[in-house]
């Protein structure tokens, strides 16, 4: 894939910036255990990630640090009938994307995700205009051979459960919490194109989402938007979303971070 001719292409209508030069200073590590963090039953999130008819991304950057074990990154999901989604890496290492679609569970993967080096940076792409597809991943620069495909329709049931980063959510933790580094997470009220996805890429030094992507970005998660104690509360002000670590220590606010 020749990525250079896009390079220089913004292709958002109402783009209020994203300059190349800007970054995240911090990331947060999570150890596997019982960190994590919540947003709550956020009503502005459900509004346009749960329902029918239903066209939304995820925007991420993340690196692993532990194999092969079941890993939630982004979810509403408590692991029971009260499920609505959960974006994780899976004990053989796909990517998965598994939703509760009219009160069933369907899951789709795309295989291979065994870095423990460098930064995942991607976007999950769901668009219930997309017959026969519905979901798209785009990382570390483009569009990802999906391995496993289910049958979702578009629809994404809606549950209590609280918006987790980086596990899910049940009361006092799981054998799923993530274990790694969040350097960012975003929700777009739009499927984006592999134009847009390569533009906040930007050859591995992701833009500002909420710069680039406007109104259209309904939560951003940046580490420098909170203070250095646990715990942690970042907080989005534009969407006036906060989220609140659990069990979290100083130390794990950290440098790590794909600039």
């Amino acid at each position: 894939m020749l990525l250079s001719p896009l390079r220089y292409i913004n292709p958002i209508s109402g783009n209020r910036g994203g300059s190349a030069a800007f970054s995240i200073a911090k990331s947060f590590y999570l150890d596997g255990v019982d960190e994590e963090f919540s947003l709550g039953n956020e009503a502005s999130l459900n509004s346009f990630m749960v329902g029918t008819n239903l066209q939304f991304t995820i925007l991420f950057a993340v690196k692993r640090s532990e194999l092969a074990r079941l890993q939630g990154i982004f979810s509403k999901d408590d692991v029971s009938l009260n499920r609505s989604f959960w974006m994780r890496f899976q004990t053989t290492n796909a990517f998965e994307f598994i939703c509760n679609d009219t009160f069933s569970n369907k899951t789709d993967k795309w295989a291979g995700f065994t870095n423990t080096t460098d930064f995942y940076i991607g976007a999950l792409v769901y668009d219930y205009t997309d017959a026969g597809v519905i979901t798209k991943l785009y990382c570390n620069g483009s569009l990802v051979t999906k391995t496993s495909q289910a049958l979702i329709n578009g629809n994404i049931n809606s549950t209590s459960s609280d918006y987790i980063i980086g596990g899910d959510d049940i009361v006092g933790g799981s054998t799923f919490n993530y274990n790694g580094y969040i350097n960012q997470i975003a929700t777009l009220n739009i499927p984006i194109t592999e134009a847009q996805y390569l533009s906040w890429y930007n050859n591995g030094k992701p833009k500002d989402a909420q710069a680039l992507f406007g109104s259209n970005c309904k939560y951003f998660f940046n580490p420098d938007n909170s203070g250095d104690t646990a715990q942690f509360t970042v907080t989005d002000s534009v969407n006036s979303i906060t989220a609140t670590s659990v069990n979290m220590e100083d130390a794990d606010k950290t440098t790590i971070t794909p600039y």
